[in-house]
């Protein structure tokens, strides 16, 4: 997996490289310019690498509890890794902007993660095959409703949740502690 991380992760997710603009400019609109921003997750480091691009003043730092995820975060940064701090470990809480796959209320949550195995299939992709993989995700993956989504980040001590992001099954959520 990790070996492929870099180049499966913007075919699996509809709008990556939108989707890191986003939640960059969300955080940018309540952060001054020259702010420290935690990412927690940040083993790969393509969240850092966008973030660090984007906005040259700030200090980041990221947070993962896999040593070979941060590894590889240390090759994709290259010379922007000089303005990160990675650390190995967990978080216990922060200022939350997360993305991961997610169902609409009432969704049928095999035919949007079908949907998302397509689109990562990328151009002529095999239906049936992403249709496999999608049932595999949905018995593995914890997969949230929006409304199930906002009461945990709720019961988490977060508030004003509001998604900010949606592609198929692939939603971006915003809330503050």
């Amino acid at each position: 997996m990790i070996a492929d991380y870099v180049a499966a992760m913007p075919r699996k997710v509809p709008g990556f490289a939108d989707l890191h603009r986003m939640a960059m400019l969300l955080l940018a609109e309540r952060a001054p310019a020259a702010a420290d921003m935690l990412v927690v997750g940040a083993g790969g480091g393509l969240e850092l690498k966008a973030f660090a691009g984007a906005q040259p003043d700030w200090r980041l730092v990221g947070v993962d509890p896999s040593a070979a995820m941060l590894d590889l975060a240390r090759r994709v940064l290259g010379p922007l890794g000089a303005r990160v701090d990675l650390r190995q470990g967990f978080v216990d809480s922060a200022p939350l902007v997360v993305a991961h796959h997610s169902v609409s209320n009432g969704g049928e949550a095999t035919t949007w993660l079908a949907r998302s195995a397509a689109f990562a299939g990328g151009p002529g992709a095999d239906v049936q095959r992403a249709r496999l993989w999608a049932e595999k995700m949905a018995e593995h993956l914890p997969l949230l409703s929006a409304d199930d989504e906002v009461a945990v980040q709720r019961e988490a001590g977060f508030s004003g949740a509001a998604l900010f992001y949606a592609g198929f099954s692939f939603r971006g959520w915003i809330s503050r502690a």
